[in-house]
């Protein structure tokens, strides 16, 4: 067993020129599939367009110059094309001798559905504050 297999959290590894490597259950789990329909596929088939062009105009210089992001807020589809928006880390390591970028995606569904709920939970909190300190 691969220590990504450990990990409870999406893991995605590719080489420096974004050919998949590696791709963890917990990933897999999100967005279907078998290990093998994504390895040696370019990671460009899991984001929507417009993440692949940030992916291509700031993320990969950003990696290339620093070897790490941190907290990119992108999306990511499934097999069904549904968006899924993930926070994105990622570090270049060397496996096996060769250079390798670790990306690893925190799923945000419950973010994106707070925030989409805090406008109107901010107008009821004037009026349901005076009926707590009854």
């Amino acid at each position: 067993m691969s220590p990504l297999e450990l990990l409870p959290i999406p893991v995605l590894v590719t080489g420096p020129m974004g050919r998949v490597l590696s791709v963890n259950q917990s990933l897999l789990a999100l967005i279907s599939g078998n290990e093998s329909d994504w390895l040696e596929c370019s990671m460009d088939s899991f984001f929507p367009a417009s993440c692949r062009i940030l992916l291509h105009t700031h993320i990969w210089p950003l990696l290339l110059h620093e070897g790490r992001i941190q907290d990119v807020y992108l999306q990511i589809h499934d097999n069904n094309q549904n968006a899924i928006p993930v926070l994105v880390n990622c570090q270049r390591q060397s496996l096996n001798g060769s250079e390798a970028y670790y990306w690893v995606f925190a799923v945000m569904l419950k973010r994106t559905r707070f925030k989409q709920e805090l406008p109107s939970t901010r107008k009821e909190v004037p009026q349901s504050a005076p009926k707590l300190k009854r």
